[in-house]
């Protein structure tokens, strides 16, 4: 039996059909920007899958904080029509069908836990890198929620307090916007076409991204801490120095931690999302 994983994002819906450890399908969508729309696609893709698959179950991941029970949408700064939804309830009723509701980045951390760079790791953080930074804590290969199910705001850590900047605003599209004017992807193809400036920034963003990932090594000591997301296709242009900053800082050679990069692509979430209940 198939099982059918979504991941309703900022500006897009991404789904996978999935099978053991076989994709059978992958599609995105434009998200609509208001909630019944949203709900009418949600059933619309769900029929069209079901049709042609007997399905399993169904996962959704969403791009927001959940509350303990993982049945409503309690802050969600890019899905502002969602906020106090009860969205486990209402998908269900349009579906007439049980579904699994998870943070959207903590779905991109069972992503790899079962289908990525994480299948041999108990204890590691995913980090989503794009808009904003999202993390996925997970100890002895299960994903940690917290006392309230807020776990793993990672971006949120302050790293500047004289400016009030946390690692988002260090190490994100924030930071590139700020500086630059510009998101990843646009400031990627400055930096490959040698403008001095966007290199520059580029370097900048990596010495960020390392002091923040030797904070939550001094903090979990993880067998690894996995990058995705869009900034990561931009890689070649920070690695170097997010890793010298590391070492660097580092308190002890005693930490083992890896980096590594994920090659989930832009289907993690949805890849994750068709793990949720497993």
């Amino acid at each position: 039996m198939a099982i059918l994983g979504m991941d309703i994002g900022g500006s897009s819906l991404k789904v996978v059909l999935r099978e053991k450890e076989k994709i059978l399908k992958k599609e995105v969508f434009d998200l609509p920007r208001k909630k019944k729309d949203l709900f009418d696609l949600i059933e619309k893709i769900y029929k069209n899958f079901s049709q042609k698959n007997k399905l399993e179950k169904v996962g959704i991941g969403v791009a927001g904080i959940l509350d303990k029970k993982r049945e409503k949408l309690i802050r969600a700064p890019n899905l502002s029509f969602l906020e106090g939804v009860k969205i486990k309830k209402e998908i269900e009723k349009k579906l007439k069908r049980k579904v699994f509701i998870e943070n959207d980045v903590n779905c991109f951390g069972l992503g790899e836990k079962f289908f990525g760079k994480a299948k041999n790791l108990d204890y590691f953080i995913f980090l989503a890198l794009g808009s904003g930074i999202g993390g996925a804590i997970f100890v002895d290969g299960k994903l940690i929620l917290g006392e309230e199910g807020g776990a793993g705001e990672i971006g949120h850590i302050f790293l500047d307090i004289k400016n009030k900047f946390d690692f988002e605003e260090l190490a994100s599209d924030k930071f590139l916007k700020r500086k630059l004017g510009k998101n990843s992807f646009s400031a990627k193809i400055l930096a490959e076409k040698g403008q001095k400036g966007a290199i520059k920034i580029f370097k900048e963003l990596g010495k960020n991204l390392g002091f923040g990932i030797v904070n939550l090594i001094h903090i979990f000591d993880p067998q690894a801490i996995i990058l995705g997301g869009g900034i990561i296709l931009a890689k070649k242009f920070f690695e170097k120095e997010m890793k010298e900053t590391i070492k660097k800082f580092v308190i002890s050679k005693s930490y083992k931690t890896k980096i590594l990069f994920s090659n989930l692509g832009r289907f993690g979430g949805a890849i994750g999302a068709s793990f949720l209940g497993d």
